[in-house]
């Protein structure tokens, strides 16, 4: 009794059958590949910048506040005028592919330590009409 242990796969017995699966299996890598570097962009962060002030304590500044306390509520301002202490500025933004998505600007002038005057820009619902004259009106 003679026993055959040498059986082939009939689809991978021939070589050329065999090349051709790994040029097709290469041929879908490659296509993937490419596929996936010009059909999707790359997940991009939005870049923020600046204070973002909260809505109800900036609500709560009064003319007249030290800039203690105005430092209290609203925190560190981005910038203080170098030549000019008594003019604070608080500023946020937010970019998402290089378009400005968000622009606040919230500038405050100091007479003596107190807040004189508050000037907003793309804040909505503050109301700067009070708040915009000198407090010694």
């Amino acid at each position: 009794m003679h026993h055959k242990t040498d059986k082939k796969l009939p689809l991978l017995s021939n070589s050329k059958t065999l090349a051709w699966l790994r040029a097709v299996a290469k041929g879908l890598i490659l296509a993937f590949v490419l596929a996936s570097c010009s059909f999707f962009e790359p997940h991009k962060i939005p870049i923020q910048q600046g204070n973002l002030v909260n809505q109800k304590a900036l609500k709560n500044v009064e003319l007249g506040m030290s800039k203690e306390q105005v430092s209290y509520l609203l925190g560190t301002p981005l910038s203080v005028d170098a030549f000019d202490p008594d003019y604070w500025i608080y500023h946020y933004s937010i970019r998402r592919d290089e378009k400005l998505v968000k622009n606040q600007r919230i500038k405050l002038r100091f007479e003596d330590d107190q807040l004189a005057t508050i000037e907003t820009e793309g804040i909505p619902d503050f109301n700067t009409s009070d708040t915009e004259k000198s407090s010694a009106d």
